[in-house]
Formats: C-alpha cells, sequence, structure tokens
C-alpha cells in the first residue's frame, strides 16, 4: 500500500472518529443547555454557556445603497439565539 493510501485510510478514521465525538458533545450539549444554567463546573473543567443573535444582514451593502437614516432602521434582532458554550479548563484534564 502506498504511503498516499495509508494517509487517505487515516484520515477516514480520523474523520469517522470526529463525527462519532461530535455526536456525543452535542448530546453532553443539548444536555448542558437543558439545565438552564449559565455555568456549570466540574472538577475539570468550567463550561460557561452564552446567547447571541445571529445576522445574515451585509452591513457594508445596506450603508452603500441606503440614506443613513434608512440604514439606521434595518438593523433588527433575529428570532432564535445562537447559544455557545465555552470550556476552561480547571486541571490539566488531557494529555
Amino acid at each position: 500500500m502506498s504511503n498516499t493510501a495509508s494517509l487517505a485510510n487515516d484520515y477516514a478514521a480520523l474523520d469517522a472518529q470526529i463525527k462519532e465525538l461530535t455526536k456525543k458533545r452535542d448530546a453532553i450539549k443539548a444536555e448542558i443547555i437543558a439545565t438552564g444554567e449559565k455555568s456549570v463546573v466540574g472538577d475539570l473543567a468550567e463550561v460557561t454557556v452564552s446567547e447571541s443573535y445571529p445576522t445574515t444582514f451585509s452591513k457594508d451593502l445596506a450603508q452603500t445603497l441606503l440614506s443613513d437614516v434608512d440604514f439606521k432602521r434595518c438593523f433588527a434582532t433575529a428570532i432564535k439565539p445562537t447559544i455557545t458554550l465555552r470550556v476552561k479548563a480547571l486541571a490539566k484534564a488531557f494529555a
């Protein structure tokens, strides 16, 4: 087997592991969000939950096409928040 075949196999194996770990992480993320807590502290890490509202509004384009008054009226809040988890290691958890 050539070196490139080995690279392809290694990549595929890692990709499968990442997908499986992503599923597990997403399940844990959902559990953390369901607690309603803004901070969850363990022995090895603290996970902070924050919300933000995404936008697809092109500020630069709108500013070139609209008057200053109309431009200011374009800003609105999204309905559904983006929820972000931030992890801060409290101890050397992983080698």
